[in-house]
């Protein structure tokens, strides 16, 4: 499952970079795909290191950098939100 988790996130950014770049305007609904196939496996692979430790907070601790790039995006979307009103 983490050979899978980092195939969505490096397909995730890929996309997200020929949008970037190129311009392609029907890629960022491919990005959006990627994004939540990262996002679903990142909730994935914490929850089973649950199951293997017992505990949420060795699986958010090892997966932090995971979590803080799935959730980063939509803190940004709603500071930006809150600094334009």
């Amino acid at each position: 499952m983490k050979r899978l988790h980092e195939l969505f996130g490096f397909s995730f950014y890929i996309s997200g970079f020929i949008t970037y770049v190129v311009g392609v305007s029907w890629m960022i609904y491919i990005a959006w795909i990627f994004f939540f196939l990262y996002a679903f496996s990142t909730v994935f692979l914490i929850y089973s290191h649950k199951q293997e430790t017992g505990s949420y907070k060795k699986a958010f601790k090892k997966y932090s950098g995971e979590l803080f790039v799935m959730l980063f995006p939509f803190i940004a979307w709603i500071m930006t939100i809150i600094i334009d009103a």
